[in-house]
C-alpha cells in the first residue's frame, strides 16, 4: 500500500535539526575510504588539542615523519594546526607546530614513499607556506550538488516511495539551490509526512515539497 510505503520513509525523519557542516561529514566519509584502502595509515588529529604540554605536538609531529615510511598520514583541522600567521587568532604555539610541520614536509624523501593528505573546512585561515609547491600541490574543493546532482538524488530517492506520475523533478531541483544531500532527504521526509496527513492514499506531489522547501529556506545554507 501506498500509505505504508511512505510512512516508512517518515519513520526515519529528523525529530531535531542538526545544523553542522555537510563538508565535515564529507570530509569523515573520504578520511575512512582512505583509511580501508591503506594498509599503514596514520591520523593526525588535532594537535593543540592532544598535547597538553608545551612542546609536545612539535616532538609528536617529528618522530610522526621519522617513523613514517610507505604509509599515508591523514592530517584533520588542518586549519586548527597551521593558522594563518597574519591572522589574529595565531599564537605561538600555532606557529611552532606551523614551523615543525613545514619543516618536515620539506624533509620528506621520495625514497620513503609517504603520501600526506590534509583536511580543513576553513581553506582561508591556512598558512600560505603550507599551499605552496613540493608541500600541499593539489586542492580538492567538496562543494554542494548542482542542480543536475539534486535532480539525480531527487529521483534516487523517489525509487522506494509512491509519488504522482506528473511530478516535476526537474522543479524540485530548480527551488533546492544550496541543499546539501542531506537537506534534501529531510525534504523528502517531511514532504512524505505531509502527504500522509492529507490523504492515506495519497501520493507524493510537487506541493509538498513546495510546502516545506519554505520552512527548510530558513535553515542554513550549508546544512
Amino acid at each position: 500500500m501506498d500509505i505504508e510505503k511512505l510512512a516508512s520513509f517518515v519513520a526515519k525523519r529528523t525529530l531535531g535539526y542538526s545544523l553542522g557542516d555537510m563538508l565535515k561529514l564529507l570530509k569523515g566519509v573520504i578520511s575512512q575510504v582512505i583509511f580501508s584502502e591503506e594498509e599503514d595509515t596514520q591520523n593526525i588529529e588535532t594537535l593543540l588539542e592532544m598535547f597538553e604540554y608545551l612542546g609536545e605536538s612539535e616532538l609528536y609531529i617529528r618522530r610522526l615523519f621519522k617513523s613514517a615510511n610507505n604509509s599515508c598520514l591523514l592530517i584533520e583541522n588542518l586549519d586548527a594546526i597551521s593558522a594563518n600567521r597574519k591572522s589574529e587568532a595565531s599564537n605561538s604555539v600555532e606557529t611552532r607546530v606551523l614551523s615543525s610541520l613545514l619543516n618536515e614536509l620539506d624533509g620528506i624523501s621520495i625514497k620513503k614513499n609517504i603520501i600526506v593528505i590534509a583536511t580543513t573546512n576553513k581553506i582561508e585561515n591556512v598558512d600560505d607556506a603550507l599551499k605552496r609547491s613540493g608541500r600541499f600541490d593539489k586542492l580538492v574543493s567538496l562543494d554542494m550538488p548542482l542542480e543536475e546532482d539534486r535532480k539525480d538524488i531527487c529521483l534516487l530517492l523517489a525509487r522506494k516511495i509512491p509519488i504522482n506520475p506528473n511530478i516535476n523533478f526537474d522543479q524540485i531541483a530548480s527551488m533546492t539551490n544550496g541543499y546539501s544531500g542531506a537537506k534534501l532527504v529531510l525534504l523528502y521526509r517531511e514532504a512524505c509526512y505531509e502527504a500522509i496527513r492529507e490523504s492515506k492514499r495519497n501520493k507524493l506531489g510537487n506541493f509538498h515539497f513546495t510546502l516545506w522547501n519554505k520552512l527548510l529556506q530558513s535553515l542554513p545554507l550549508y546544512w
